[in-house]
């Protein structure tokens, strides 16, 4: 079920919708001559898109809190940067496990629905705590073929699991501010709240259906306290604005289960057009 030379061809979709509320204490600002660059956190195009998190500070006093939902479809596998076909796995991928000589049961499709609940608040200007927690629920589709050897396909399975995952601390610490351009600094830390011992009922190549661990992409968490750090710049101008972001996950350790998920490195860039204070597109 497990077996590090494949990978998921296509990442069809990840899609969302974010509701917001933002409560303010902070002194109110009054109306002056001039334009105003500063966007306002309950703008649209003051948020990145969806899939960017800690995109924003806060000034001191305000609290956020925030629902985010995002849906994930993966589909196909490849060896490389090559697409490869069930029939061909069977066939050329060595087992790394007990059993025959090449894989029997290859993934096809996976999804994942992420529902995300978060809450900021900034002690200053400067300094923005967030904190999130997420429930994940996560469906594969397998083929399994028959026997020890041949592509005569046996029949199709789902493995789902659903729960908690890991919890995100982090803050947000400004580096450079001046009027359309901002720098700020992520600093983060993952803790392990999902599990990591989901199982579910297979279909195996001699036609049993025993209960089995699901394999690494099927758990809810890393097990690890894993460091976050990051990076990210905002720039807007009139009803335009962009940004860039790098963040990283660093895993620290061995997880009760005797392995380590591997390092992540993601950078990412977006532009946004305001149509009206409560849209935008990006």
């Amino acid at each position: 079920m497990k077996n590090s030379a494949l990978r998921w061809s296509r990442s069809g979709s990840a899609m969302g919708v974010a509701v917001t509320a933002a409560l303010t204490f902070s002194t109110p600002t009054f109306a002056h001559d001039g334009v105003d660059h500063e966007p306002d956190a309950t703008n649209a195009y003051a948020h990145a898109p969806i899939g960017v998190m800690g995109d924003h500070l806060h000034k001191a006093g305000e609290v956020m809190f925030s629902y985010r939902f995002m849906h994930m479809d993966m589909e196909g596998n490849r060896i490389g940067n090559r697409s490869v076909s069930p029939e061909e796995i069977v066939t050329t991928v060595p087992n790394r496990f007990a059993g025959p000589p090449t894989l029997r049961v290859v993934p096809t499709e996976m999804t994942m629905d992420m529902h995300m609940v978060g809450a900021m608040y900034a002690p200053t200007d400067d300094i923005t705590l967030m904190l999130m927690g997420m429930y994940l629920e996560k469906e594969m589709d397998h083929i399994t073929f028959q026997g020890m050897a041949g592509t005569t396909r046996l029949g199709t399975f789902t493995t789902k699991s659903s729960g908690i995952g890991d919890t995100k601390a982090a803050a947000l610490v400004n580096l450079h501010d001046e009027p359309g351009h901002k720098v700020h600094a992520n600093i983060g830390l993952s803790i392990p709240t999902g599990s990591i011992t989901e199982s579910d009922s297979v279909l195996t190549p001699m036609g049993t259906r025993p209960t089995l661990r699901l394999p690494y992409a099927m758990q809810l968490g890393s097990g690890t306290y894993d460091l976050e750090p990051g990076l990210t710049y905002t720039g807007y101008d009139a009803n335009w604005g962009w940004g860039a972001q790098w963040r990283s996950t660093l895993r620290t350790g061995t997880n009760d289960e005797g392995y380590t998920l591997g390092n992540k490195h993601q950078l990412t860039g977006w532009a946004s057009y305001q149509f009206q204070p409560w849209i935008s597109l990006s």
